[in-house]
């Protein structure tokens, strides 16, 4: 409903283990949310004899998360069925804690931004000459891997 968007103050929001047909437009409007739970949350596409007919996704990783929701620490997207690649602005949220991305069918790989200081990068430079990578700054990861 789009009275969610009025809950200016609210900091968690849980849908998990609940049938859906779409995320609410409101919910990205939340700008101090700081947990969003949509773990096994499955897409409804219509009711049949009052048996849920579901859609096993719900969908890719919303660019929404990664642009309006900036105080999220906690983001469970856990057995939703999405797909598509990994965002790799995600790892950019600045008070992210925890991250559930299990069960999920994403493709590709994982590309997390490093984030380090030039000062860090000094001190990486000088205690790990050894191990010189040219990966522009980021770890990537498979997703077969994780």
């Amino acid at each position: 409903p789009s009275e969610i968007g009025c809950m200016t103050n609210l900091q968690l929001f849980e849908l998990a283990f609940n049938y859906i047909s779409r995320l609410p437009n409101e919910l990205w409007s939340l700008c101090k949310l700081e947990t969003l739970d949509l773990r096994d949350v499955q897409r409804r596409r219509g009711e049949n004899n009052n048996n849920k007919n579901t859609d096993s996704s719900i969908g890719s990783i919303p660019s929404q998360i990664i642009t309006s929701l900036t105080s999220l620490k906690h983001l469970l997207l856990q057995d939703t069925g999405m797909s598509g690649t990994i965002p790799s602005e995600l790892w950019l949220l600045p008070s992210l804690e925890r991250l559930e991305l299990a069960s999920n069918k994403f493709v590709g790989s994982i590309v997390i931004p490093n984030n380090n200081s030039s000062s860090d990068n000094n001190n990486d430079n000088n205690n790990n000459s050894d191990n010189n990578n040219n990966n522009n700054n980021r770890d990537s990861y498979n997703t077969d891997d994780v």
